[in-house]
């Protein structure tokens, strides 16, 4: 719930559905914190001299701080309680940075937070399940989500993949009906990479509505696999796929968590790398290297598709 209008994409809850997040925002002055309070602090610093990522812990409240510019309060739901995300700004001209910043860092602690698992990790839908393409920033995630979206399976998340254990099962909750892509890719994919908004403004990435490139998922859906990315540039063998054995499979999946080194400052760090182990004892994790190109994604899409069905059966 939320009396703010995002300008990213949202998808309608299910009718009837309790609220249990609600998100405020307003601008006004962000008061310096005491240190004592300070669990993390990025190495990064912004020109001012502070760091670019602060948390401090205030007894049930944790406080996200990003270079003293744009600060979120995250109240975690409690028995009875809804959970609270509070957003103030110093300057309204730097707005832009609220949903870079709630999208990103704040929501995936959020997650965390409340026992949910946040991979960097994009996910579709193929044969009602959930498939995962696991990998850092320039691993091609987004390009292959996008990819999968407009061969007709549906968007389940581009970049943050949360993932969390319902009745003993791993299930991949959606996120938000939208694709960052390329311009190159948005030209190729939908014919003109005109009138789509940058992420951010120093990102070369747009922000693209999922429905003009394909569906978005209809709700959580069971984990099939998880696929390891590694883009080889300039290659032009084969696509291969081989089984991670599951002590490795943990150590890639702890790599992997969207705030790794922010979560091994908090006191999240020992649930997360149970909840992990868990996911690694029951879900396929596999390495997937292909060709760097768009013009190999088709293959991939196939053999992606080809190898979860056979494993299924």
């Amino acid at each position: 719930e939320s009396s703010y209008a995002f300008r990213t994409p949202m998808a309608d809850a299910e009718p009837g559905a309790p609220v249990n997040l609600r998100f405020t925002f307003r601008v006004a002055p962000i008061s310096d914190q005491p240190e004592k309070e300070r669990v993390y602090a990025s190495a990064e610093k912004a020109a001012t001299g502070r760091s670019l990522v602060e948390i401090r812990r205030e007894s049930a409240l944790h406080r996200v701080s990003f270079s003293g510019v744009v600060e979120f309060v995250i109240t975690p739901p409690s028995p009875g309680t809804v959970g609270e995300i509070a957003c103030t700004i110093a300057e309204a001209e730097r707005e832009y940075m609220v949903e870079v910043c709630l999208f990103g860092h704040v929501l995936a602690y959020y997650l965390e937070s409340t026992g949910v698992l946040a991979l960097h990790a994009g996910a579709v839908e193929i044969d009602r399940r959930a498939v995962l393409f696991v990998a850092d920033r320039t691993g091609g995630k987004s390009t292959v989500v996008s990819a999968f979206a407009a061969s007709g399976c549906p968007l389940i998340a581009d970049d943050i993949a949360a993932v969390e254990t319902e009745s003993g099962v791993p299930v991949c909750r959606r996120a938000y009906p939208q694709l960052k892509m390329t311009p190159d890719h948005a030209a190729r994919a939908l014919g003109a990479s005109d009138g789509y908004e940058r992420v951010h403004p120093a990102f070369e990435k747009l922000s693209v509505p999922v429905g003009a490139v394909g569906s978005f998922a209809r709700g959580a859906l069971p984990l099939a696999c998880m696929y390891l990315l590694e883009r080889e540039a300039g290659a032009d063998g084969a696509i291969r796929i081989t089984d991670v054995p599951q002590a490795q499979a943990v150590v890639h999946l702890v790599r992997h968590s969207f705030l790794a080194g922010i979560i091994d400052e908090t006191e999240f760090r020992l649930a997360r790398f149970a909840r992990i182990a868990e996911i690694a004892r029951r879900v396929r994790v596999a390495r997937i290297a292909y060709p760097s190109g768009l013009d190999r994604l088709p293959e991939l899409i196939a053999a992606v598709v080809a190898d979860v069905r056979r494993a299924r059966k």
